[in-house]
């Protein structure tokens, strides 16, 4: 080939390379017009995706419950029942375990019973002890007289009595039970009285409702066996505790507002004409040691008030410490004339000048 020939060849394909650089590029690799595009950035990396929820913890489990309570005799109750574990959560944690139900409570503790009418004093009642009200003495003892000490005492079954005869069920031998003579004008069985007739003496029943009032300790007031009864007017048992029933034997004799009488019945007391309520009464009035019952006082002649006050005009309670207060008890008398007492203070109406000592008499 000729050089002009080598030459146009040479240019024919350097058009040619050239050519193909000039078509439009497309994204999707088709023909491209002009010059080549830059390359394409990297794509940002996709988000993460959300971690999963933890499971929900499970629920707590249900309390045990709590051991029924002991039987009356002092059993204890028993144990409650533990709680069950709570039931494991979804892809969470195991729930907690039930609180164990509390033990039972012990039982009570069963009825002491008591020992016949004797009681449950334990200072009385027993071989040796000082008989217990209404006669009484425990495991069939007797309740003898001891005439060194003026007491009753319980001697103990198959002990000879001070009377004589052996003590058998409360009984001295021949004497002292219920249907049987009296053992020198006592009774030594329980709830036995010694009653007196024309044919001799007889121990009776008594303490119960309608029965003679058993005899007490030397001294002492007699009494009743049963609860809700009293020793009342004519010395018979019968129903206590309110107004207008027998007064109860013992310090609570009768219910607030009223007081045991004369007839051991329970009255109204406070007002004036009543009872005093203990040594109290109502305004006005004062308790008058001799008679028990509420009085007037304050004014002249009257009995004085509490705390030796006189309402009176120109009087004083006189004298401040009677040396008999049943039968003269310090009356309000007028003070402060010639030969009266002084009144408070020491003070007399002139020209009188209070002489003398304590509370003096104006001279």
């Amino acid at each position: 080939m000729s050089r002009r020939g080598v030459t146009l060849s040479f240019i024919a394909s350097f058009v040619a390379v050239a050519g193909c650089g000039s078509g439009r590029g497309k994204s999707d690799g088709g023909a491209g017009h002009g010059g080549g595009g830059p390359a394409g950035t990297m794509g940002s990396a996709g988000a993460s995706g959300a971690s999963g929820a933890a499971g929900s913890a499970g629920a707590v489990g249900a309390a045990g419950r709590g051991g029924t309570g002991g039987v009356v005799g002092g059993m204890g109750g028993a144990a409650g029942a533990s709680g069950r574990g709570g039931s494991t959560g979804a892809a969470g944690a195991v729930g907690a375990g039930g609180m164990a139900g509390a033990a039972g409570t012990s039982g009570a503790g069963g009825a002491s019973t008591t020992g016949g009418t004797a009681g449950s004093d334990p200072s009385c009642g027993n071989a040796g002890q000082l008989c217990c009200p209404g006669n009484s003495c425990r495991a069939g003892g007797c309740c003898a007289f001891d005439d060194r000490q003026l007491r009753n005492y319980c001697v103990a079954p198959a002990q000879t009595c001070p009377t004589g005869g052996t003590c058998q069920s409360g009984s001295c031998g021949s004497c002292g039970g219920i249907g049987q003579p009296c053992c020198s004008d006592r009774c030594t069985a329980t709830g036995a009285l010694c009653k007196f007739a024309t044919s001799g003496s007889m121990c009776v029943a008594c303490g119960g409702s309608g029965q003679p009032c058993c005899a007490g300790q030397p001294g002492s007031p007699k009494v009743c066996a049963e609860p809700g009864i009293g020793c009342g007017d004519g010395d018979i048992c019968a129903p206590c505790g309110a107004e207008g029933l027998a007064c109860c034997d013992g310090p609570n004799d009768c219910p607030s507002g009223t007081a045991c009488g004369v007839r051991r019945t329970c009255e109204r007391c406070g007002g004036l004409g009543q009872l005093c309520c203990g040594d109290a009464c109502e305004l006005g009035g004062a308790c008058d040691v001799g008679s028990a019952r509420c009085q007037r006082c304050g004014g002249l002649g009257e009995i004085c008030c509490a705390q030796q006050i006189c309402t009176a005009s120109s009087s004083i309670c006189y004298p401040p410490d009677p040396p008999d207060p049943r039968s003269q008890p310090a009356l309000c008398r007028a003070c402060g004339g010639p030969g009266q007492p002084c009144c408070a203070g020491r003070s007399c109406r002139s020209p009188a000048t209070c002489q003398g000592i304590d509370v003096g008499t104006c001279g």
